[in-house]
């Protein structure tokens, strides 16, 4: 699991997306406590 969100989150991202957005922020947030608690757990 860790992995693929690594590699899906070191992709870069085409010019095409707009700026990032607050669910954009929101998800980004969503990701970091999910690893978080994965690493403690």
């Amino acid at each position: 699991m860790v992995r693929v969100r690594r590699s899906i989150w070191h992709e870069p991202r085409p010019a095409e997306i707009p700026p990032i957005g607050r669910l954009d922020w929101l998800l980004a947030g969503g990701f970091a406590a999910a690893a978080l608690v994965e690493g403690i757990v």
